[in-house]
């Protein structure tokens, strides 16, 4: 579990039991995709690219310290989310709250995949 810590990128697709995901401090991409239950996000402090797609209970945000770009597909409580993010820290959003039909709408590039 001590190497978990480690990771740079981390894409989550399908744990559905899966409720948060926490206290990563070398993350700085994560990727989190039909998880239903995953409700919060927090104490990633060198996150700086945070995709969300599909991720309905998706509410809660604490500590993203160093977020600066942040999409959000077809999550029901972005408003939530967002606003638990500061306002100084000037976070890139898109947002897209339907339509994506379980697609891959996120930007091209390598970083994003």
């Amino acid at each position: 579990m001590s190497t978990i810590v480690n990771l740079k990128r981390i894409h989550i697709e399908g744990a559905h039991k899966l409720q948060e995901v926490v206290d990563l401090p070398a993350v700085v991409w994560l990727k989190v995709k039909n998880n239903t239950c995953l409700k919060i996000i927090s104490n990633l402090c060198k996150l700086q690219d945070l995709l969300a797609q599909d991720c309905p209970a998706l509410d809660q945000a604490k500590n993203l310290c160093s977020l600066r770009r942040l999409y959000m597909v077809d999550c029901l409580h972005e408003q939530e989310f967002r606003k638990c993010l500061s306002e100084e820290q000037g976070v890139l959003v898109h947002v897209a709250t339907i339509g994506a039909d379980g697609r891959n709408i996120f930007p091209d590039g390598s970083l994003y995949n």
